[in-house]
């Protein structure tokens, strides 16, 4: 089940987070565009640099970018620790822009750089906070070491990540937005939390990181045919 023969992944990396032992891998040095995963280094540069109750309100330009799943409307207003929400659950890339841009653009991408070699990304390039451009890339080895940083140092972002739903209210007219998360592992109870991510240049992209008999076990899949089922398949195996 566990060979190399029943992956269609570009990509693979399975590690025992703690241990730092590898189970699976393949070309897990290869640079490859991660998409979405990208909305995880924008949760930690938000999350570390930005006010969690500032409120943010999304512009026109925010909206114009690719993808509308949050079904936000110009003008709406929501605390900055309820877009890093809908950003997380929802892949919302409105969210991501309007975060950045709250920020100074220029100068949040140079945050999320500065993170990326804080926590030793050496392989990893970031142009943009949404994951739509294929110029954002890593390899599986850099996304294990953020996934470990999320685990030691923000657990809280992991935890957005593998709620089921999460509701937000828009700040001036207190309406509810109900966020149902994206991701199949999402509520299981042994999923400690992960991210989607899914361009035209990626394919298919998928971390997670999983409670296996006590013990934090992360699995990267990029560029798969069936990133959850071929998720599932290696979790089956170890």
């Amino acid at each position: 089940i566990c060979s190399e023969a029943e992956f269609t992944s570009r990509a693979l990396l399975v590690e025992y987070l703690k241990q730092n032992i590898q189970v699976a891998e393949i070309n897990s040095t290869r640079r490859w565009p991660i998409a979405s995963i990208t909305k995880l280094i924008t949760a930690i540069a938000a999350a570390e640099n930005i006010d969690p109750n500032l409120p943010v309100t999304l512009t026109d330009k925010n909206l114009k970018t690719e993808g509308d799943i949050g079904k936000f409307k110009s003008s709406e207003t929501y605390k900055a620790r309820d877009l890093i929400k809908a950003m997380l659950l929802l892949s919302s890339n409105d969210a991501a822009l309007a975060l950045s841009e709250s920020y100074g653009q220029d100068k949040f991408l140079a945050l999320m750089r500065d993170k990326i070699k804080d926590i030793g990304m050496t392989e990893t390039n970031i142009f943009e906070p949404t994951g739509l451009s294929a110029k954002n890339q890593s390899t599986p080895r850099d996304i294990i070491k953020m996934m470990r940083y999320l685990y030691d140092y923000r657990p809280e972002i992991l935890k957005i990540t593998r709620a089921s739903r999460a509701v937000i209210y828009e700040v001036n007219r207190k309406t509810p937005k109900t966020l149902v998360n994206i991701g199949k592992f999402a509520g299981q109870p042994n999923f400690i939390g992960g991210k989607t991510g899914f361009i035209e240049d990626s394919g298919e992209n998928l971390v997670s990181l999983f409670n296996v008999r006590g013990q934090p076990v992360v699995i990267v899949v990029l560029g798969s045919q069936d990133r959850f089922k071929e998720t599932e398949q290696i979790l089956e195996c170890i």
